[in-house]
């Protein structure tokens, strides 16, 4: 009995594997999008309330990185059933075909979850999120107490005093410098409603109760010392990093050049500086201790370290 399975022409078959790979290829492509843009929106945005609309879109509109890559998803795989079809109707798939279009939908369906994922994280209060956060992968826990707290090197500065939890003043240079939060991120009970919709069992893998975490250890909020002077009126800030990273910073700045007060933050930072790491008067000693060795001083120091760091002769 002779075989009904219809053979193509050796173009129409090289036209459908040349077409798999092409969506192979753009699914790919889009994929290593949609990583750059995340990590970009991650590390670049100012404020956490803006990764939503930056990684999901606006409401009605495909305008950002994850929608659109899902949206791309979608049209894949509805590519690959279209393809997947046509083979079938005319009986001319080979297994090379096959294989090539789930690898097709595996691709697609990853650009699909990582919209899916984003989507249940900014919505975590529904049935829904619960549902994709269940099948979402587990990750291992790690916090710090205070981990983005502003580095306190007040605390151990001799020159400044500790007048309240986080405040120091130097009535030397007329400063206080007071931790505050300076970028704000998501709160604690959003974040502590996406850990139970990941760790159903309302504990974290190392035993620990979400809901007996504190607030100060889940809230994403970045600090810094804020200085201020005599009368307790704003002054600048103390960070290492890009001024536009603090909008909220940069709302205090403006608002302090709107009152007429010309601060040179430059000059605060370097005042405040000094008075960190140079002792106070006196620290070592009489004045005239501190004067500048002489030559022949210096010459005396190194022959007496050379003559005693110098190997000892041989016997």
């Amino acid at each position: 009995m002779g075989s009904t399975r219809t053979h193509l022409p050796r173009g129409r078959r090289a036209f459908s594997t040349g077409m798999g790979l092409t969506v192979f290829a753009s699914l790919i492509g889009f994929f290593i999008i949609s990583q750059i843009g995340y990590m970009d929106a991650l590390i670049q945005l100012p404020v956490c309330g803006a990764m939503q609309p930056s990684l999901l879109g606006r409401p009605g509109r495909i305008d950002a990185v994850l929608d659109t890559t899902a949206a791309v998803g979608v049209a894949g795989m509805g590519v690959v059933a279209a393809m997947g079809l046509t083979s079938l109707v005319e009986k001319s798939w080979r297994l090379r075909d096959l294989i090539l279009g789930i690898a097709n939908i595996v691709i697609a369906s990853l650009l699909i979850c990582q919209w899916l994922v984003a989507w249940a994280f900014f919505h975590p209060e529904t049935w829904r999120a619960r549902a994709i956060m269940a099948f979402a992968p587990k990750t291992s826990v790690f916090y710090m107490d205070d981990l983005l707290s502003g580095w306190d090197r007040y605390a151990d500065s001799p020159n400044w005093t500790e007048i309240a939890p986080k405040t120091y003043f130097n009535d030397k240079i007329g400063i206080y410098a007071r931790e505050e939060v300076a970028r704000s991120c998501f709160q604690a009970d959003f974040i502590r409603a996406n850990m139970k919709n990941i760790y159903p069992g309302e504990n974290l893998p190392n035993g620990t109760p979400i809901a007996a975490l504190p607030d100060h250890v889940l809230e994403k909020a970045q600090k810094v010392f804020v200085f201020y002077d005599r009368e307790g009126r704003y002054l600048s800030y103390d960070t290492y990093w890009d001024d536009e990273l603090y909008p909220e910073m940069q709302k205090r700045d403006a608002e302090r050049d709107e009152e007429g007060r010309q601060v040179d933050a430059g000059e605060v930072s370097v005042r405040v500086t000094k008075s960190l790491y140079y002792e106070p008067e006196g620290a070592f000693g009489p004045e005239e201790d501190l004067r500048p060795y002489t030559r022949e001083e210096i010459n005396a120091m190194v022959k007496a370290a050379w003559d005693r760091d110098a190997p000892l002769p041989e016997e």
